[in-house]
């Protein structure tokens, strides 16, 4: 039998619903499994997210051996150095936003996460649950006494609530991609003929004033224009500063457009040098649909939402059934081909 069948693979697991059982634990099938496979010469990682302080108390019972993906994508945490190596973190106008939000969903729970910390600006009973099941304590205060940089914001509320959360974001973010879209005719306006110029100036002055009395015409609102204006001086061309994701359904996580758990693997890909035909992803939720598509192999656990079974190579057992060692004993028996 070969010392080392597994060198040169790679294995990225997603960790609630998926690595761990219902109740939030590592199965001795599991572990058991993950060891053959990095004592056969794998790598092994997880794509969670959890924030790096979150996955430390299960590093004694995980063989992880390279960096690893945190805040749903927003960073990978490198936990032998003690240090983030790449982040796609928040741009911080999103605060207008949350701010929003917060004004016309008061029993809305407001995370912000930055640094290893979860700041708490509001809560409810799902963040509770939260911070018990992760095990971790927040800082509890205003959203203008966050620091930044912020890695994720994660609102959470009852599944049917969010849903008229993430439609209200919505037309935050095509309000923002008009704001954007006009930023940018500006500048083809003052690259044209010096009474052109002069023309847009005074139509940018009557826009101005306009916004100006849109600003008094109510805190929120005023909140959302101030927010616009600011991301278009700093993103001018750019998609709108957040995109929204659930990581589960009372959860509804708002990230920097370009941080995925996919394009995270996609970067840890290119720092391992491994051929992306030979990484296999695991995952249950929404927010795993980009780790599993990026992959050479996805895969799906039973239990996973239809649409990222729908995204998956193939599917194995639920995650209360010893999901990752099924998975492995294919590898040793040769049913997955990488």
């Amino acid at each position: 039998m070969e010392q080392f069948p597994f060198k040169g693979r790679l294995l990225v697991c997603d960790m609630d619903g998926t690595l761990l059982n219902s109740s939030s634990k590592i199965s001795e099938g599991n572990r058991k499994a993950l060891e053959r496979f990095v004592e056969g010469g794998g790598m092994f990682t997880v794509a969670t997210g959890r924030m790096e302080k979150s996955v430390m108390p299960y590093l004694d019972m995980l063989p992880v051996n390279v960096p690893a993906i945190v805040y749903n994508g927003a960073a990978i945490y490198d936990f032998k150095a003690d240090r983030i190596l790449w982040q796609a973190d928040l741009d911080t106008s999103i605060a207008g936003a949350v701010r929003d939000v917060m004004e016309r969903f008061p029993g809305i729970s407001v995370q912000v996460y930055h640094g290893g910390r979860a700041y708490f600006v509001s809560e409810n009973e799902h963040s509770d649950a939260h911070r018990i099941r992760e095990n971790f304590e927040p800082v509890r205060t205003g959203l203008d006494e966050v620091p930044s940089p912020w890695f994720k914001i994660i609102l959470a509320w009852d599944p049917s609530k969010l849903k008229d959360v993430e439609e209200f974001l919505r037309g935050y973010e095509a309000e923002f991609n008009g704001a954007d879209r006009e930023n940018e005719d500006r500048g083809s306006e003052d690259r044209g003929s010096e009474a052109k110029g002069s023309e847009a100036k005074g139509s940018e002055d009557r826009e101005n004033e306009d916004r100006g009395s849109e600003a008094k015409g109510g805190e929120a609102k005023g909140c959302r224009v101030k927010a616009c204006d600011e991301a278009v001086h700093k993103t001018a061309g750019r998609k709108a500063p957040f995109r929204q994701v659930y990581s589960e359904p009372q959860f509804l996580e708002l990230m920097n457009p370009e941080a995925t758990k996919g394009s995270a693997l996609k970067v840890l890909i290119d720092m391992l040098g491994v051929d992306r035909s030979c990484v296999i992803s695991m995952g249950d939720n929404l927010n795993d649909i980009e780790l599993i598509k990026e992959a050479g192999t996805g895969i799906a656990v039973e239990n996973a939402h239809s649409m990222l079974k729908a995204a998956a190579c193939m599917c194995c057992t639920d995650h209360d059934s010893d999901a990752v060692s099924e998975v492995i004993c294919w590898l040793e028996k040769g049913n997955i081909l990488l």
